[in-house]
């Protein structure tokens, strides 16, 4: 049995001196939905953060399947256009992937001097 005048939903073990009210909740459900909308202009940190993953799109293609990709391309035997065909992703995936592979690939050459 709730307590006359309280709306926390606690039933008995509510206590008559911590009361929650409708604007209290109004309040706090407006602050959760104003931090939520700056997180998602600011880049999705603050929730992201709290649910220890990142935001954004999926990659198109899986580590081993982008492997797969720079190797077929290595062997010259397949153009860009057919890569994108056999993997079903568009040419510019695949340029990404390869400009991806190659910068990893190759050292910087400036030594620092």
């Amino acid at each position: 049995m709730d307590r006359p005048g309280c709306v926390c939903g606690q039933g008995p073990s509510c206590t008559p001196g911590r009361r929650v009210t409708s604007s209290v909740l109004v309040a706090r459900l407006l602050v959760h939905w104003l931090r939520r909308f700056q997180a998602k202009a600011l880049g999705g940190g603050f929730f992201a953060s709290r649910r220890a993953r990142r935001e954004g799109k999926q990659p198109k293609l899986s580590a081993w399947r982008q492997s797969q990709l720079v190797q077929q391309h290595q062997s010259g035997e397949h153009i860009i256009a057919d890569l994108a065909e056999l993997f079903s992703v568009s040419r510019a995936t695949v340029c990404r992937v390869l400009e991806r592979h190659q910068n990893a690939s190759v050292p910087s050459t400036s030594g620092g001097q």
